[in-house]
C-alpha cells in the first residue's frame, strides 16, 4: 500500500514526513513559502504548477523510496462510522483537548479476540495515522496489522473496534 497519492494535501505529506520538504523544493514546489500553506492536495499543486502526469507519478516514486530510506510507516487505513465520529467530537469536547488524535492499541490477551484500548494523544505524527474529517486516528506500530482495515463504532456511548475479515 502507497503511503501517498495524488490526493493527500501537501500538509498530510509534510506531517507523514516533515523531511519531504527538501524533496517538494527540488520538484518547485515551496509549500512552507506559499501563500496557500500546503492545504491544496499533491495533485492540485502540480497542476497548478503545470507539470505533467509523469512528473506527479515520479515524485510518488520518489516520495516512496524516500519514506523507505527513513523507515515512515504506513499510513493506517480504517473505516469509523457517522456515529464513532460524532462520539470522539463530542469526547474531545467534553475532554477539552481539541485537535487531539485517537490512539488505538490491540491488546493480546492469549487468544484471538484480543481487546482494543483507545485514548486521545497529541503526538500523533510518531503513529501509523489517518485522517477522518476533522479527527486524526493512529495507532502503534506493533498494534497495525490488528488495526488495518478495520472498522470503529460507537453505539450508547461504547465503542468497538471490529478487525477486519
Amino acid at each position: 500500500m502507497p503511503r501517498f497519492a495524488p490526493s493527500h494535501t501537501i500538509q498530510e505529506i509534510l506531517l507523514l514526513m516533515p523531511e519531504a520538504e527538501e524533496l517538494l523544493t527540488d520538484y518547485g514546489l515551496s509549500c512552507s513559502n506559499c501563500a496557500v500553506g500546503g492545504t491544496e492536495t499533491l495533485q492540485e499543486a502540480m497542476t497548478l504548477h503545470r507539470y505533467s502526469e509523469e512528473t506527479l507519478e515520479l515524485l510518488l516514486a520518489d516520495l516512496e523510496d524516500y519514506a523507505d530510506e527513513l523507515h515512515v510507516p504506513q499510513p493506517l487505513c480504517l473505516t469509523v462510522t457517522p456515529a464513532a465520529l460524532t462520539a470522539l467530537s463530542a469526547l474531545q469536547t467534553e475532554q477539552d483537548l481539541p485537535g487531539a488524535a485517537l490512539l488505538i492499541e490491540y491488546i493480546p490477551d492469549g487468544t484471538n479476540a484480543g481487546s482494543y484500548a483507545l485514548d486521545f494523544i497529541t503526538d500523533a505524527h510518531r503513529y501509523p495515522h489517518t485522517r477522518q474529517q476533522l479527527l486524526t486516528i493512529a495507532t502503534t506500530t506493533e498494534s497495525l496489522p490488528q488495526v488495518q482495515g478495520a472498522t470503529l463504532d460507537s453505539t450508547d456511548g461504547e465503542f468497538t473496534v471490529t478487525p477486519a475479515e
